[in-house]
């Protein structure tokens, strides 16, 4: 794997079981971790997202990320699904640089912190 590989692709979606089962049968992905995840300092265009649920899997060297944002609070993963079942939210690949240098790189770019 070269430091350019993507390790990651994550999904948002309101129904975390079935997305896990149909990753499972499409794609052979799992099995998946599903957990609840607190992100109390989460602040998102100025409010608390709070508890997110979070599941994960694999298919090889590359994860599955899902997450079910809760219902009724504004979030960078809920606005993503619209009217949608799910929606791909992000991949990751490894930065070549630390975090503070890519941040000072998109902030130089004039690119707002949202999340």
């Amino acid at each position: 794997m070269t430091q350019t590989d993507v390790v990651q692709v994550c999904y948002t979606t309101r129904d975390i079981e079935a997305t896990a089962r149909s990753l499972a049968a499409l794609e052979g992905v799992g099995p998946f971790f599903v957990t609840e995840f607190p992100l109390y300092d989460l602040v998102y265009r100025g409010d608390r997202v709070g508890l997110l649920q979070v599941a994960f899997g694999y298919s090889r060297h590359l994860q599955y990320e899902l997450i079910r944002p809760p219902q009724g609070v504004a979030s960078c993963y809920a606005e993503v699904l619209g009217d949608r079942r799910e929606a791909l939210h992000h991949t990751f690949q490894p930065f070549r640089d630390d975090f503070d240098t890519v941040r000072a790189r998109y902030d130089t770019a004039g690119e707002p912190v949202v999340y």
